[in-house]
């Protein structure tokens, strides 16, 4: 039923359509994690596999790696390719869907996605939904958006050796690392982002952050970080697992997570509160995808036409 990777293939199975303009297509390749460039069409699955990169027990990441046949309900014969394939420090593989969990809930999508989980429960193939509230886990995810630029750089042998023999099997802030090592904040970054240091990502990353070696104490990321963090982990689960989400009240809230976690606050918006006319509706909330509707409603600009004459 499963069209795994051979060991000389070098290639997804489903080549991405990069000609159209609606979607955000790509390719990141990281040494050592990718065997091809990991391919994405969609922000999710960009910052999917740049978090992934940076996981301590991620030994390798491949993008649309298996094509796998099977039943739906209607009792037609469908097939699936999921969008990344994790192999972990055990050895095991793990396949992961990446969604929108906006999109993930709708009931259409519910169903395909508790057949197909049913499907690899009874292959016994390991399948994970990876979705977008996940992923942009406060502070982590921007974390990971800051060391994303050092995943692909070279840390020097002999750098590591100074910071190790410095740090001594201790805990210490970045800057006094910067001073005692004689090494620059990009070095430090690098080596973290090559899983040679450790932080504790459930704090935000700056100069002051305290880093370690690894399991001195901090760890490092893990993919079960990100798996099971935010509220809706268990949902979730329970999904990729083949069951039916009941909780209506957490669904619910589920679907609208973006649109709640971005309305307007008193304190929101940069330099404070100014006793105004509010630039956005309390009880419109719209999201423009035009820059020239954005504009208008920049912080300090009042013109609510929306820049068009």
């Amino acid at each position: 039923m499963n069209q795994p990777l051979s060991t000389g293939q070098a290639s997804p199975v489903r080549q991405l359509t990069t000609t159209s303009p609606h979607r955000t297509v790509g390719g990141i390749f990281i040494p050592g994690l990718t065997p091809y460039s990991a391919e994405y069409e969609s922000y999710n699955e960009k910052h999917a596999i740049l978090s992934l990169a940076l996981c301590h027990d991620v030994l390798a990441i491949k993008s649309q790696p298996t094509k796998t046949h099977y039943l739906k309900a209607s009792g037609k014969v469908g097939y699936h390719i999921p969008d990344l394939e994790v192999i972990i420090g055990t050895g095991e593989s793990l396949l992961l869907e990446v969604k929108a969990i906006e999109n993930l809930l709708e009931a259409p999508n519910v169903s395909k996605y508790r057949d197909l989980a049913k499907h690899y429960s009874q292959e016994r193939r390991p399948y994970r939904f990876l979705t977008n509230v996940q992923i942009e886990a406060k502070p982590r995810f921007q974390t990971v958006l800051l060391l994303q630029r050092y995943l692909s750089s070279t840390p020097d042998p002999a750098k590591v050796d100074i910071a190790y023999k410095v740090i001594d099997g201790r805990v210490i802030s970045i800057d006094k690392l910067i001073e005692q090592a004689q090494l620059s904040l990009a070095e430090i970054y690098t080596m973290i982002a090559k899983r040679i240091l450790c932080i504790d990502w459930r704090q935000p990353l700056t100069h002051q952050s305290y880093v370690c070696t690894p399991n001195q104490p901090f760890r490092g990321l893990l993919i079960e970080d990100i798996l099971n963090s935010t509220r809706f982990c268990g949902l979730l689960e329970s999904l990729a697992l083949g069951g039916e989400p009941t909780d209506q009240s957490l669904l619910a809230i589920a679907k609208n997570w973006r649109r709640s976690d971005n309305l307007p606050q008193l304190w929101s918006m940069v330099g404070g509160f100014v006793p105004a006319t509010p630039i956005s509706n309390l009880d419109e909330i719209r999201f423009f995808r035009a820059a020239h509707y954005r504009r208008a409603y920049a912080p300090g600009c009042n013109d609510q036409t929306g820049g068009q004459e």
